[in-house]
């Protein structure tokens, strides 16, 4: 264990320097500050509003029982995606890592580099639950006006929960690695397969239930609840957290004591088995990860470079650049997964907008889930974005000296990741717009707007991700959870949901009057108002972009 506590205080030293040096950005760690404040508190505004919402609306005989649905259901889908997020912040940390290649040469016990890496991963995975979490329980408690032990108490039963799947996405890592790793394409498409098949029933049967009960009335509900039933299993870890914070707010102190018990052991004993699994099995990994080497072309891509050679508008040379990114997004599974079940979600939902009967609802309400779905998508490509555009320079890495020595300018790499994010983002964001519009039975006029609001959407988040991922660099970083966690990530994810938000509310009116064919003044000024927004959003970051690119000394 030497080996390991001075793996942890070598760290601190390292997070103290960095912490210190950002410090001495006053710039940086105001705007940090101040955006990560204004963030969480809109959260916890808008959880405190829908709590006061429901307490309002639903009689207490039945606010206690959807109250403990909610949080089980919210819980479990956070579980759900922490293991998700940890599995593949693990393969990353535990096998790609270029300090983990510098650890595994070192007279260093494996087990204790696991350990190690796997507070890393804890660390990575969980600031965003605590981030969400934390204004979760405190407007719920502020709302019911609970005891002060109610907040520390939820705080700490956190821990345990983020350990758990924490722990099982590393477990699973290496199960990957060592048994199913040939065969991950044709579980990554069986599990998308059930996974649809799965959402597609559960949303089927919830419209269907409106045949059997009047929509929205107490039976109805009670029976999608029904639906929902499974997050309430009594071993799952995310029903053990709900009852922690429900049983404590209601002065239940054995009721919580118990629950967190259960935790606590399960998160004890997980970290202690797969301490023990990594004692015999990380060095077998860790050789299968870097000796199975497939010789066998697994992509062609000759398709997707004839439609490249239609891009007369691009340099050939950027176009290389262009395909190399194509490339990589499309061989790299952790990348593509996560924007294909995102992707997935939204086209089910927008699929069965009619099955769910919204399109024979009043135009006013039409017109409001129009708009949030416009929303919707718009946030899913900021996600996205900030997720992976915003890295793709920084991940050029120690390559990025070969830059300077070949015979392209620099502000045409700048173009080719822009022009990149645009074709991936548009054939998303433009498929899912015209799909809703055309699900809610509206005009043509109405989609046309949208598509182009859309676009306009589009072209701002790519610049943003684009142009930001070139002010702000981090070529020492491999992995891309750590880039999208610095400066540069959290600033380009603050002003991109700022600028989704403001052009969303620009447009409602001019989508209102476009509907409801009463063009006036006002559709006319606001629709040059989000032009010139976007346009100003688009080219900034990335006409300061170029020019910091351009300065950069390799």
């Amino acid at each position: 264990m030497d080996s390991l506590h001075l793996l942890f205080a070598t760290r601190h030293k390292e997070v103290s320097r960095q912490v210190k040096t950002a410090m001495e950005s006053r710039f940086r760690t105001y705007t940090v500050t101040i955006c990560a404040t204004l963030f969480w508190v809109g959260l916890f505004s808008f959880f405190l509003r829908g709590f006061y919402f429901f307490a309002s609306y639903i009689p207490n005989s039945f606010y206690t029982i959807i109250i403990d649905y909610i949080f089980s259901i919210f819980y479990f889908a956070l579980f759900t995606m922490l293991l998700f997020s940890s599995l593949l912040i693990a393969v990353s940390l535990f096998f790609k890592n270029n300090e983990t290649k510098f650890l595994m040469t070192k007279p260093i016990p494996h087990e204790d580099i696991f350990l190690y890496k796997l507070s890393e991963t804890f660390l990575f995975a969980s600031w965003a639950v605590f981030f969400l979490g934390i204004p979760v329980a405190l407007a719920y408690g502020i709302q019911q006006g609970v005891n002060l032990w109610f907040y520390p108490l939820v705080i700490i039963s956190f821990v345990p929960y983020i350990i758990i799947p924490c722990t099982l996405g590393a477990l699973l890592s290496f199960i990957i690695v060592l048994y199913i790793a040939k065969f991950k394409k044709i579980l990554g498409v069986l599990f998308a397969i059930v996974l649809s098949v799965g959402i597609a029933y559960l949303i089927y049967s919830i419209s269907a239930e409106k045949e059997n009960a009047p929509s929205y009335s107490a039976v109805w509900l009670f029976n999608v609840l029904d639906y929902f039933q499974f997050t309430k299993w009594a071993f799952s870890p995310s029903f053990w957290m709900s009852q922690c914070m429900l049983s404590v707010a209601h002065l239940e102190f054995a009721e919580f004591f118990f629950y967190f018990l259960l935790l606590l052991s399960t998160s004890l004993a997980l970290v202690f088995f797969s301490y023990m699994f990594a004692v015999s099995n990380y060095s077998i990994a860790w050789s299968k990860v870097y000796s199975d080497l497939s010789s066998k072309k697994l992509w062609k891509l000759s398709p997707i470079r004839k439609i490249l050679n239609l891009l007369v508008f691009v340099s050939s040379r950027a176009k290389l650049f262009l395909e190399k990114d194509l490339k990589i997004f499309i061989r790299d599974p952790v990348q593509w997964s996560q924007f294909a079940i995102l992707l997935g979600l939204l086209l089910l939902y927008i699929l069965n907008l009619r099955t769910l009967k919204y399109d024979q609802k009043s135009t006013f309400w039409r017109e409001i889930i129009a708009n949030l779905n416009l929303m919707a998508i718009s946030l899913t490509a900021c996600t996205f974005a900030s997720r992976f555009i915003f890295p793709m320079l920084s991940l050029e890495g120690k390559r990025f000296w070969t830059l300077g020595v070949m015979p392209i300018k620099r502000w045409s790499i700048i173009t080719a990741k822009f022009i990149f994010a645009m074709v991936v983002l548009t054939l998303m964001t433009q498929t899912l717009v015209l799909l809703s519009a055309i699900m809610l039975k509206f005009p043509w006029t109405l989609m046309v707007y949208h598509a182009f609001v859309a676009l306009l959407l589009t072209s701002g988040i790519a610049g943003l991700s684009v142009g930001l991922g070139a002010i702000y660099p981090n070529f020492r970083e491999d992995s891309p959870s750590k880039i999208v966690s610095g400066f540069g990530g959290t600033l380009n994810l603050v002003v991109s949901l700022v600028y989704v938000f403001i052009i969303i509310f620009a447009q409602i009116l001019p989508s209102h009057l476009l509907l409801e064919s009463t063009l006036s003044i006002s559709f006319y000024v606001l629709t040059l108002v989000v032009i010139l927004i976007s346009v100003i959003v688009t080219l900034l970051p990335l006409l300061i972009g170029i020019r910091k690119f351009n300065n950069i000394e390799i």
